[in-house]
C-alpha cells in the first residue's frame, strides 16, 4: 500500500456500526494509520488543495499482514462505494488490490 491508499483506506472505513465493526475499524486505524514518525520522514502536510508528502513519501510502499475480517471489512466498504457509483479515481488502486484481487 502507498501513502494515498492508506488515506483512502482510512477515509472509507465506516464510523458506525455496530460494536465488532468498530473495533475492526479501529484496529485498522492503528495499524494503518499515520503515526509521528510519516509526518517526519515523508514531510506530510495538508493545505486548501489536500494532503501533500515529499518524493520519499512518493515511492514508500507500506505492507501490513491484513485480518480476513478487516479484509471483509475494507471489501464491503469498496462494494457499497461502487454499488452507488460512488467511486473515485483515488479509490482505484485500493479496490483493484482489495476487491480485484478476490475474483
Amino acid at each position: 500500500m502507498n501513502l494515498k491508499e492508506r488515506l483512502v483506506l482510512l477515509g472509507i472505513l465506516p464510523r458506525k456500526g455496530d460494536f465488532l465493526s468498530l473495533k475492526l475499524v479501529m484496529d485498522l486505524d492503528n495499524k494503518i494509520g499515520f503515526k509521528a514518525e510519516d509526518f517526519e520522514k515523508y514531510k506530510i502536510t495538508q493545505n486548501e488543495h489536500g494532503i501533500l508528502w515529499n518524493e520519499e513519501g512518493s515511492k514508500a510502499v507500506f505492507k501490513y499482514d491484513l485480518l480476513a475480517k478487516e479484509i471483509e471489512l475494507i471489501s464491503k466498504s469498496l462494494e457499497e462505494l461502487n454499488g452507488k457509483n460512488e467511486l473515485t479515481f483515488d479509490h482505484f488502486s485500493l479496490y483493484e488490490k482489495i476487491v480485484g484481487g478476490k475474483k
